[in-house]
């Protein structure tokens, strides 16, 4: 039996198998522990690495999808804003380069809402009647990771908080005491899902608005509607996704602790 046949379909990284090598396939390059079979395409940027580390060895630290992240610049012709995928890991080392942008992270999720947003007359985002936010997803993967969902970023009532429109930060961490998480959802007997922390650039609390009156908001999590779509038990203030494309946004997402979230409405 070929050895490999063992192997884990999955990496550590999510990467998949490629059950013809026996190597993982990283976009860029390939994997087999414990090391990469090929170079780093962009080595001569960092003469003191290895060409074949990853992360710079110190994977705890760093999470690297395929060498590259995700910034902001504005073209120089439309002067219209544009995300762009790049192979700098930060605002320094963008700063340091020269290039133009503002740094986002290893994932940039966009949410395009508006203040009319609802649910339809099914209860879901595309149901009759339904007013949902356009949630434009840059994945961990490649350049061309990048997907558009129906999501909400509005209560279903008043009786919730509506997080103000802004810049986040979300990293993966279980959203364990609810059905939406994996230690909840486990517990209830039904699928598990990843879910996001979101929290302030700067680390100062998450501000809202509930009634008209502006107040901290703290548990919030991007997560998803109910697996059929539902989102009448799921909007309760937290950013959502529907439910029914959510394992893609898991393969965009992943476990990523860089996560950049822009809600505007």
């Amino acid at each position: 039996m070929v050895q490999w046949q063992n192997l884990p379909k999955y990496s550590f990284n999510a990467k998949e198998l490629d059950e013809e090598t026996g190597m993982y396939y990283f976009e860029a390059r390939y994997y087999r522990a414990p090391t990469f079979t090929s170079r780093d395409p962009l080595f001569e940027k960092y003469p003191s690495i290895s060409p074949y580390a990853y992360c710079a060895n110190n994977p705890v630290k760093y999470v690297d999808p395929d060498g590259r992240d995700w910034y902001e610049t504005e073209n120089s012709e439309t002067k219209q804003k544009e995300i762009k995928w790049t192979d700098y890991k930060s605002q320094s080392d963008m700063d340091a380069a020269g290039v133009k942008g503002t740094y986002l992270g290893e994932a940039f999720v966009h949410f395009e809402g508006s203040k009319e947003e609802k649910v339809g007359e099914d209860g879901t985002l595309t149901g009759k009647g339904a007013v949902a936010a356009k949630v434009t997803i840059y994945g961990i993967r490649n350049k061309d990771d990048i997907k558009t969902y129906n999501g909400m970023t509005t209560p279903k009532s008043g009786d919730y908080s509506t997080l103000n429109e802004g810049d986040y930060h979300a990293e993966y961490q279980d959203m364990a005491t609810s059905v939406y998480g994996e230690k909840g959802a486990k517990a209830k007997g039904i699928a598990t899902a990843l879910t996001y922390r979101i929290s302030s650039l700067n680390g100062t609390p998450l501000k809202g608005t509930k009634k008209g009156e502006n107040v901290t908001m703290i548990d919030v999590f991007l997560h998803r509607t109910d697996w059929n779509g539902k989102a009448s038990n799921s909007s309760k203030g937290c950013p959502i996704i529907d439910g029914r494309s959510w394992r893609d946004v898991e393969k965009q997402l992943g476990h990523s602790s860089n996560i950049h979230i822009r809600i505007t409405r």
